[in-house]
């Protein structure tokens, strides 16, 4: 709960910054009949409004964490804080400061500090990985690592069996998302009536926000099942063939057909909306203009439109191979825990992002030798995605120059 003190210097900065807003506005107008490009009134009220609300989140949100300040000293330290910026605000407008290119600059330094965080968290995860992995392979020789003889840490499976059943299930899933995903966007964004399009596209993205244990649990319950009847039945009808034995194919409660094909159906809802939103913006600007030409529906889309979002297309791929390869929670229900090296479909496999979870499951210690293997296998799927987006901006740049 919220003591009283607290609540009154909320109460306070909200204030301020809705006077600052609503009020005062008039008085920073002022500073601006001395220019010879009177800007709105509008400009300098949200100017102020800026000055004193961004620094006191500021403190507020740092002030705890990082200055390890008490909740009502925070809360002060914000509010002084807020006062001051609003009162530097104040100041550089009656010295005839421009307020809308100082929104600009603030503006801008805003989406460099996002983008300068954003590259500070990746390669921290990176460092974490490598610094941990390097513990890991200090103690464990790097070819128990990559074979699966991994006897210290308890985990016998190795790099190769994990990146076997990774890329296998990741190609089964991408064979039915890609395709469907794809043509679906294609039917949505040419041929589908706008009353459809209204009401499935919605559908889509509801599609794409359910939660991926949910489908883990629906591959669990009904898919793998019906998959491994699937097995049994091909097994008994190639048995009907003269010298073939009863056992051909292996067939397993939890296999690797039942996890990709819930794989796939949960990434089609991300194929399908990316690739319908750069199919539209491409189609607004090249359509007519093939149409005129004498081309039909589908000679435009196979000829100019699918050609001139190409790079785009890729991305939304580039973002499909993505999801497949970290994919987590319907493996680890469907897929099995066994990393077999196999063609068999009915097979149980499992990937390293499931890999990674079974072993941090439950109780475990951070210096043990069976937790920094997953640091290890973490860094080898930190690498493979670096990689593959490495070989899909090298992809994308060549086809926007023409050549694939």
């Amino acid at each position: 709960m919220f003591t009283n003190t607290q609540m009154m210097l909320a109460a306070a900065t909200l204030i301020a910054v809705i006077s600052a807003r609503f009020f005062l506005w008039g008085r920073a107008r002022a500073a601006n009949f001395t220019t010879s490009r009177p800007l709105p009134a509008n400009v300098f009220g949200w100017f102020l409004a800026n000055a004193i609300a961004w620094p006191g989140v500021l403190v507020l949100g740092l002030g705890g964490p990082i200055a390890t300040l008490s909740v009502p000293a925070t809360c002060l330290a914000a509010l002084l804080a807020a006062g001051l910026s609003g009162c530097v605000g104040i100041v550089a407008l009656y010295r005839g400061l421009n307020p809308r290119t100082l929104l600009e600059r603030g503006g801008l330094g805003l989406f460099q500090a996002a983008a300068f965080l954003a590259l500070i968290m990746t390669l921290g995860i990176g460092l974490v990985l490598i610094l941990e992995a390097a513990r890991y392979f200090a103690v464990q020789d790097a070819l128990a690592f990559l074979l699966g003889s991994d006897e210290l840490s308890g985990n016998p499976q190795g790099f190769f069996q994990l990146l076997f059943g990774t890329v296998a299930i990741a190609i089964l899933g991408l064979a039915i998302a890609i395709p469907v995903g794809l043509l679906t966007a294609i039917y949505l964004t040419e041929y589908a009536s706008p009353g459809f399009r209204r009401i499935f596209k919605p559908v889509l993205e509801i599609l794409a926000g359910i939660p991926t244990v949910v489908y883990g649990f629906f591959a669990l319950v009904i898919i793998a099942p019906a998959m491994a009847a699937l097995g049994t039945t091909v097994n008994h009808l190639l048995a009907l063939i003269p010298g073939v034995s009863d056992e051909v194919l292996t067939v397993r409660p939890f296999n690797m057909l039942g996890a990709s094909l819930v794989l796939g159906v949960m990434i089609i809802p991300y194929m399908t909306s990316l690739a319908d939103d750069i199919l539209i913006q491409t189609r607004t600007a090249y359509r007519n203009a093939a149409l005129a030409l004498g081309a039909t529906q589908s000679e435009a889309m196979r000829l100019v439109i699918l050609p001139a979002s190409l790079s785009g297309v890729i991305g939304s791929i580039l973002l499909a191979v993505s999801r497949a390869v970290s994919e987590t929670m319907i493996v680890l229900m469907a897929a099995g825990s066994i990393a077999n090296v196999t063609f068999n479909p009915f097979d149980e496999t499992t990937t390293l992002a499931a890999q990674i979870v079974r072993i941090m499951e439950g109780d475990f210690a951070f210096d043990s030798a069976s937790t920094l293997s997953a640091f290890a296998f973490g860094l080898s799927l930190f690498l493979l995605t670096l990689l593959a987006n490495l070989a899909a901006l090298t992809l994308i740049r060549r086809s926007r120059h023409g050549v694939v």
